[in-house]
Order: C-alpha cells, then sequence, then structure tokens
C-alpha cells in the first residue's frame, strides 16, 4: 500500500514506484493448496547401478497414472555433486521435447542431497494414461545434480508419484500463492526432522530458501535454528 495524502491506494503502473501486480499480490488474499503424503500412483524403483548426469542433457522418463487424476508430488532419487544446480521439472504428455508441458517447477539448488527428495507438483484433472517427467539441463562439470537409475537408459530412473489425497495424513508439503513452498521432513518415529521453505523473486533468482531444524526436549520442539 502507498499512502499519497490522507489517502490509502493500491499500487498501480506507471504511477506508484512498484508494479502493481507484485504488491497488489501481496496484499491479497492468495490461494494455496496442503499436500499430505498422498496415494502413490507410480513408482520405478531399483538397485540405483547408473547416475545419469543433469549437466550433459535433458533427462527423460515415463509414468502412467490410471486410478488417480492428480499429482500432489514426487519423489525422486537425486546424488549432488559439488554444490549440486537448481532442478527443473516438467509434467509432459506426449514424447519430449515435443510434449504439451502441464506443469513446470524449478526447485533451488540448496533442497537436494543424495536420496530420494520429495517435490511438490500439484497438478490436476489428469487422464489416465502415460505422462513423462523432464529434468532439465542444469549445472556444469563440478556443480550439478545426477539422477539415479539402472543401467538402461529408458523408463528405468527412479520415481515415486503420489496423488493429491491426505494418504495417512502427514502433511509434507504448502504451497502458498503458486511460487512460496515448503517441504517437511520426518525421522522414522514421525517427529519433524527439518522444515525447507523457498521463494523466488520474480526474475526467478532465489531470494529465500532455508532450512529450519529443530531441537526437541522430551518429545517437544523448544528451538528451531534456520540455515
Amino acid at each position: 500500500m502507498e499512502y499519497w495524502g490522507n489517502g490509502l491506494y493500491a499500487w498501480k503502473n506507471g504511477v506508484t514506484g512498484i508494479g502493481e501486480n507484485q504488491m497488489n499480490n501481496l496484499i491479497a488474499a492468495q490461494s494455496s493448496v496442503m499436500i499430505f503424503d498422498g496415494t502413490l500412483v507410480d513408482e520405478n524403483t531399483g538397485s540405483g547401478t547408473t547416475e545419469y548426469n543433469l549437466s550433459l542433457s535433458d533427462l527423460y522418463d515415463l509414468f502412467s497414472v490410471s486410478g488417480q487424476s492428480t499429482i500432489g508430488r514426487v519423489e525422486l532419487e537425486i546424488k549432488k555433486y559439488g554444490s549440486g544446480s537448481n532442478l527443473t521439472l516438467q509434467i509432459m504428455h506426449g514424447t519430449p521435447p515435443n510434449g504439451e508441458v502441464l506443469k513446470e517447477i524449478t526447485y533451488p539448488a540448496k533442497l537436494f542431497s543424495d536420496g530420494y527428495i520429495s517435490l511438490p507438483v500439484d497438478l490436476s484433472g489428469l487422464s489416465a494414461g502415460s505422462y513423462w517427467f523432464v529434468l532439465k539441463q542444469s549445472g556444469d562439470s563440478i556443480n550439478h545434480l545426477r539422477w539415479v537409475g539402472e543401467a538402461d537408459q529408458y523408463e528405468t530412473k527412479h520415481f515415486r508419484v503420489f496423488a493429491n489425497t491426505t494418504g495417512t495424513f502427514a502433511l509434507r508439503h504448502a504451497i502458498y500463492g503458486e511460487n512460496a513452498m515448503t517441504r517437511i521432513d520426518y525421522d522414522s518415529s514421525g517427529l519433524i526432522t527439518e522444515i525447507w521453505r523457498w521463494l523466488p523473486a520474480p526474475d526467478g533468482d532465489w531470494m529465500i530458501c532455508e532450512g529450519m531444524f529443530p531441537t526437541y526436549q522430551n518429545g517437544v520442539v523448544v528451538r528451531w535454528e534456520v540455515f
């Protein structure tokens, strides 16, 4: 909001100093979605004999949707080299690279370590059939991510796809205003081990990406440390 004289006004392009879309969205109510663990839709797992380097090319793999019409989140098995890189994920209908992109999301490098990582997608209105993961090329020879899979590069990379259903009611992600996202990780006993939150700037740079790590006393969180 800006104050002109005694009045309160919204931002407007060419009149106020900050763009109307950015600031009016900031002060208005924003849509949000909560993503729980969800119902498993499809998966491909294995011993992980091969790593596919995202700094060399785009990477693809095929998955299927049958009894569900949504994707709430996906889990990909990733290995990080150096400081890693941002990951841009597309969900595509039709064979890459010329299929229809149904969803494209970029996740910041800071989120990634080695192993399966849960990533929010929030895609609805799907028909039963086959779809593609497309991981866009990123990083360099030192700092990059690799998608773990098996020796045959076709339809062998490791993933799990979950519908946007409650599942066991364990909250995994929240999305606020489409761009602001969180991820919640748990240990085997169900206690939260960390919460990640991230928010990009309009030019795509990551202005906020931080992890919050709890300290417990007698099963109760008494402190959060931000990394």
